[in-house]
């Protein structure tokens, strides 16, 4: 149904606006199509869209706050292509933020060809690949400690290598020795460096420097020959308490001991050295320190005695990043029936010194059961959240527990009536008494002050002094009081019960019947629609208002345009024989409405239409029909007045009848 509004405003479907007759709307109508959400506006001759919901709109000016776009579309300058914005699956909100320009600027993608400018590379979290030597600047200085080292020959030419002065090498198309290189014993010629020797005893022979065949004579030698040097005399090799004798020629073994040492010889040279895995089968001392370096060291002794009487876990010096790793000692136990793990140490997670009992070990994190730890005398803060196995304590005075504490079995506080207790924390439980109905909350001489409850206070009785609730008096059944901003459900008025004014005086009498199943429903409304007071219960039934006494019912308004009546159309409207008469819009066609009632007159009922709507327009041959006519008795004439806008006089015969 289309609907006529304040200031210009009509509400219907997009097909009740087509078929809508717009000869003589008035510019600046708007109308408000109710199933498209749309907004049109009538120029004179068309409507066009001013809001929609349905179409596509071109928004200028507009500032969005805390806009959700979805595959968003940027218009290239040409208006052909986009920028189309693909979005991957987030798993929390991202922020991006847009760096503080002073300047424009252009983004830079990671596909696209572009050059960036004071821009600053990490190194230690970037890798640049393909760098060639058109890349290295001329004036860029690498020093040495960045360069490996050259192992490649042929890679280096002598004229690259710059040679210190005092240096025995020169550069000379290439490296070679300088003329003045040779030394005592030392002759160069054409970069051959020969050795002079005075031809006694040594003897250069096809560029090799060797003893000659007659050898060295005695003279030749001085100060002392070593027994190896002589022959006759045996060597004495001895461990400390037995010795054996080594003639000349003869062959000296060195042997290793199982799994304590290892020998070997190579070129007349022997190497004593520890095998890989070393077994002492005595008394291992170590007078120096001792660097294990490996995966695992196992101590299979019944003893172990540290002098140092602090152990440092965790490396030889402090980690450089947090490695997530626990930081304590893990032992094997048995539980009477199986073989278990425990662990007691730095919790690294949880940031706390503690112990596991059937404990688990993934990478260096422990978990398990927490254990159960005895101690003596305990000085300082206890901060531990959980005491399940202190069973008894002294007199404790001025303690301190910080952090989540967890209490358990039957706590007392405090032991006389002098003491206090002070809670500054928050409640984050119920609190609930041992027993129902055996506890008190304060007492006769000792009451509460304030009572802040938000929610439903379950009370079997109350007493209260005079006060308030929410700011007003507490509400009694007898008491004579006044309610302000509460809601009544389903509230019951006696036979004759009446809302009064604030004199006492009635507004609003309730009158029943008994057994009654019809009543008055009167609901409000949301913007633009009118609230309504309507007959409900059975399906049929109507609504009687009457005024009283010889009064009828008057319908007023403050508008300048007065009360009026509005009626929906009825296309048959039912036949009121059994009542007195009936008003109603009655739809004659479809594209006119009349106005129409229903009387009884000598026992039948006739309609009597109050307008014309056959009425014909004989200049434009409108069907809107006629107004009411006007009757010009001076000059014999009735004026119809039509609703297209043209107006025609119809000359009457007028007669006086019954003398008036």
């Amino acid at each position: 149904m289309v609907t006529y509004r304040a200031a210009n405003l009509i509400t219907g479907t997009a097909s009740q606006r087509g078929s809508l007759s717009t000869t003589n709307l008035q510019t600046t109508t708007r109308f408000f199509e109710t199933d498209t959400e749309d907004m049109y506006q009538w120029d004179g001759d068309s409507w066009n869209l001013i809001a929609g919901n349905t179409v596509a709109e071109t928004l200028t000016n507009k500032t969005l706050t805390s806009p959700v776009l979805t595959t968003p579309q940027i218009n290239d300058t040409s208006a052909n292509h986009q920028y189309i914005f693909g979005i991957s699956e987030l798993a929390a909100d991202r922020t991006v933020t847009l760096p503080l320009l002073t300047g424009n600027d252009t983004f830079t993608f990671n596909a696209f060809t572009g050059t960036l400018t004071n821009k600053t590379i990490d190194s230690d979290n970037n890798t640049i690949t393909n760098i060639v030597n058109a890349d290295i600047k001329a004036s860029a200085a690498i020093v040495d400690t960045k360069l490996a080292t050259i192992t490649t020959g042929n890679k280096v030419s002598g004229s690259a290598v710059q040679l210190a002065g005092t240096s025995a090498i020169e550069d000379s198309s290439g490296l070679q020795l300088k003329s003045a290189v040779a030394g005592d014993g030392l002759a160069l010629s054409s970069q051959v460096l020969a050795v002079n020797v005075d031809d006694s005893s040594i003897e250069t022979n096809s560029d090799a420097l060797r003893v000659k065949a007659t050898g060295i004579t005695n003279a030749m030698l001085a100060g002392s020959i070593a027994n190896g040097k002589l022959s006759g005399p045996s060597i004495a090799v001895t461990d400390g308490s037995t010795a054996s004798n080594i003639v000349p020629g003869g062959t000296l073994t060195f042997a290793a001991t199982a799994n304590e040492t290892t020998v070997a010889q190579s070129g007349g040279t022997v190497t004593v050295g520890l095998p890989n895995n070393i077994t002492v089968g005595g008394v291992l001392t170590v007078t120096g320190n001792l660097i294990v370096n490996g995966t695992t060291t196992t101590v299979n002794s019944t003893t172990v005695t540290v002098d140092d009487p602090v152990f440092t876990l965790g490396g030889d010096t402090a980690p450089g990043s947090d490695d997530d790793k626990d930081r304590g000692i893990e032992f094997r136990y048995h539980t009477g029936s199986a073989a278990a793990v425990g662990f007691f140490g730095y919790d690294d997670s949880a940031g706390v010194f503690t112990g596991f009992t059937g404990a688990t070990n993934s990478s260096e994190v422990f978990s398990g059961t927490v254990i159960n730890a005895t101690f003596g005398d305990i000085a300082g803060t206890l901060t531990t959240a959980a005491q399940a196995n202190i069973t008894s304590v002294g007199t404790l005075s001025a303690i301190t527990v910080s952090g989540a504490t967890t209490l358990n079995g039957d706590i007392d506080l405090g032991n006389a009536t002098s003491d206090t207790i002070t809670a500054t924390g928050r409640f984050d439980s119920d609190l609930v008494p041992s027993s129902d109905g055996a506890r008190d909350l304060g007492a006769a001489s000792l009451e509460w002050k304030d009572l802040f409850i938000d929610g439903t206070a379950n009370i079997d009785t109350l007493t209260a002094d005079a006060g308030t609730v929410g700011g007003a008096d507490i509400v009694t059944v007898s008491a004579t009081q006044t309610l302000t901003a509460k809601t009544l459900t389903a509230p019951k008025f006696a036979d004759g019960g009446f809302i009064a004014d604030a004199a006492g005086l009635e507004v609003l009498i309730f009158d029943s019947v008994s057994s009654a199943v019809n009543e008055v429903t009167v609901a409000n409304a949301a913007t633009g629609n009118a609230p309504s007071i309507k007959a409900s219960g059975e399906t049929n039934i109507g609504l009687n208002i009457s005024g009283k006494g010889t009064s009828g019912v008057t319908l007023t308004n403050a508008t300048a345009n007065g009360a009026y009546l509005e009626f929906d159309t009825k296309a048959a409207p039912a036949d009121p024989s059994a009542e007195a008469a009936r008003m109603y819009l009655k739809q004659v066609d479809a594209n006119n409405n009349a106005m129409a009632v229903k009387l009884q007159k000598g026992g039948s009922v006739v309609e009597v239409e109050i307008t014309s709507p056959r009425a014909v327009c004989a200049e434009c041959g409108g069907t809107d029909g006629a107004k009411d006519p006007l009757y010009d008795f001076e000059r014999g004439v009735m004026v119809l007045d039509l609703w297209c806008g043209h107006s025609f006089e119809v000359p009457m015969q007028w007669s006086q009848v019954n003398g008036s």
